[in-house]
């Protein structure tokens, strides 16, 4: 990484650089539209089928791999992905995006996006998608799914910052800096990586140094493709295991936006969770975000589910019974997290969207549905 000095002069700095190519192309359409919101709903919509030309011309693009990229290991991050499957997703949904929501400045965005309830449960959906999608072995070869959906999102992020920066109803406030914003790109890669790391420590699932290394490289050339700068990339464990307290300090505080995206998430989580255990999202959170974060949230206080996590794994090392609770937390980790993946496969979505759907090789591999029937089931 060309990048040595995580000061936050050089932090604030990344918090005014977007993606100029990105934002180039969508500016250049957009100001030439009467009607830029149902443009973006349209891009929205067509991810897939998209009739503008000059769109149509940078989704199908292909920018050519950074020089630093290993095919190998890619595929090796990919791998690993299928590997530990459930645990990636207890990751995502009960620490790396409630992470992102405890961000008060780059959260705003969401916020702005996802108003409605309905639309913060889509989105939690489509974060999903996004996932299976790019960490699909092979999915970030030119013509796959995921390197659609990655050329897609970076091109809605530019449309988003637009229509921020240019629609008079939209309130913008310059302290949040510019929106999807460098730092911001960065943070997000962090939450998807060094904080599935930080559950996995605290969930027991074993890993080694390699795994980390290939995981990352795959998430490193997501981020290259999202137009993140090229001199912050590759990312390395040593330097998301020190980064990430540094988001945490710098931007950690509570917002409005926050607090209603993690009150549709623990929404989402209570239909997985059964008569009795009421208290178990809450209790799942604050476990793996800390108290700290969970409180800017505005998470509900755990009550005695709470002794499945840390007050029991006390009483385990007292009985030298580690193992035992280490096994009982990856279990309800891959009943957690296979089980908010079977909501995704379940739900509607709504507007024209393509049917969520899990890659072939990762619904053998995990023996789960690839898709919902035709009742929805």
């Amino acid at each position: 990484m060309s990048v040595t000095d995580w000061s936050d002069d050089f932090l604030d700095s990344l918090r005014t650089q977007a993606d100029p190519p990105a934002d180039d192309i969508v500016a250049g359409i957009f100001a030439g539209t009467a009607d830029a919101t149902s443009a973006f709903r349209t891009l929205v919509v067509q991810q897939h089928e998209v009739s503008d030309p000059v769109l149509s011309a940078f989704l199908n693009g292909r920018d050519d791999p950074p020089a630093w990229v290993d095919p190998e290991l890619v595929a090796a991050g990919q791998e690993r992905f299928a590997r530990w499957g459930s645990h990636v997703f207890t990751a995502l949904y009960a620490a790396a995006l409630p992470s992102a929501y405890a961000c008060w400045r780059g959260v705003q965005v969401l916020g702005l996006t996802a108003r409605l309830e309905t639309d913060a449960k889509r989105r939690l959906n489509e974060t999903a998608q996004f996932h299976l999608d790019v960490m699909d072995p092979g999915g970030l070869e030119l013509g796959a799914r995921g390197y659609s959906d990655v050329r897609h999102v970076r091109l809605m992020h530019a449309a988003v910052r637009w229509l921020i920066l240019n629609d008079p109803r939209v309130q913008w406030d310059p302290k949040w800096g510019t929106p999807i914003n460098q730092e911001d790109l960065l943070e997000t890669l962090l939450t998807f990586t060094e904080i599935v790391f930080e559950v996995f420590d605290r969930t027991g699932v074993v890993y080694t140094e390699d795994d980390a290394d290939a995981y990352l490289h795959t998430w490193s050339l997501i981020g290259y493709y999202l137009g993140v700068r090229p001199d912050l990339l590759p990312l390395a464990r040593a330097q998301t295991s020190v980064l990430m307290p540094i988001v945490r300090r710098r931007q950690f505080g509570p917002s409005d936006a926050g607090r209603d995206l993690m009150a549709a998430l623990l929404e989402q989580v209570a239909r997985l969770t059964p008569p009795g255990l009421g208290g178990l999202p809450a209790s799942t959170v604050r476990y793996y975000v800390g108290d700290d974060a969970a409180d800017i949230l505005a998470v509900p206080k755990a009550d005695w589910t709470r002794l499945l996590f840390g007050p029991l794994a006390d009483v385990s090392r007292r009985l030298s019974l580690e193992d035992l609770h280490r096994h009982l937390l990856r279990g309800l980790s891959d009943r957690f997290g296979f089980g908010m993946l079977s909501l995704a496969v379940r739900a509607e979505r709504y507007g024209g969207r393509p049917a969520f759907e899990v890659p072939t090789s990762l619904a053998v591999r995990w023996n789960i549905p690839p898709h919902s029937g035709p009742d929805g089931s």
